[in-house]
C-alpha cells in the first residue's frame, strides 16, 4: 500500500505542471481534459486501494480484539489452576498466556501500522481530490488561454 501510495504522491506532484505546460504549449483543449480524465482514473484506483485498506484494517482489529481476549480468558484460566492447587498445569496454561499475548502485540504494532497506512492514503487523495478540483475550475481560463 504503502509504494502504490508514493506512486500516485509522486504522480501527482511530478505530473501536474508539466500537464498544464504541455497542454498550454500544445494549444489543444482536448489534451487539458484528458490529463484531467487521467488524474480522475487515478483518483479511483485510489479510492479501491482505500476501501480495500480499510476492509484490512478492519480485519486486523478484530484479530487483535479476538487475541486480546483470548489472553484475558488464558490468564483467567490460570487463575483458576493456581487457585485449584495445579501449579503444572497452570505453568504450562501461563505459557500459553505468553506466547498468546506476544502475538496480540504483534497484532497490535501490525493494526498501528496500517491505521497510519490508512491514514496517509486517506491525506493523499484528499490532496488528489483539490487538485482534481482545481484542474476542473481552472479548465476555462486554461483554454481561455490557448485562444491567446
Amino acid at each position: 500500500m504503502a509504494s502504490f501510495l508514493d506512486k500516485v504522491q509522486t504522480l501527482i506532484s511530478a505530473d501536474l505542471n508539466r500537464w498544464t505546460d504541455r497542454a498550454l504549449r500544445s494549444n489543444e483543449p482536448a489534451l487539458f481534459q484528458h490529463q484531467i480524465r487521467e488524474l480522475q482514473k487515478t483518483q479511483e484506483q485510489v479510492n479501491d486501494q482505500l476501501i480495500s485498506a480499510r476492509v484490512e484494517l478492519n480485519k486486523m482489529r478484530k484479530r487483535s480484539e479476538e487475541q486480546q481476549a483470548l489472553v484475558v480468558k488464558q490468564d483467567a484460566e490460570v487463575d483458576q489452576l493456581l487457585q485449584a492447587g495445579l501449579q503444572e498445569d497452570a505453568i504450562a496454561a501461563q505459557d500459553r498466556v505468553n506466547t498468546s499475548r506476544m502475538t496480540a502485540a504483534q497484532l497490535s504494532e501490525q493494526v498501528e501500522r496500517l491505521e497510519a497506512e490508512y491514514a496517509s492514503m486517506v491525506e493523499a487523495k484528499a490532496q488528489l481530490d483539490a487538485r482534481i478540483a482545481i484542474m476542473i475550475q481552472s479548465e476555462p481560463r486554461v483554454t481561455g488561454m490557448m485562444g491567446l
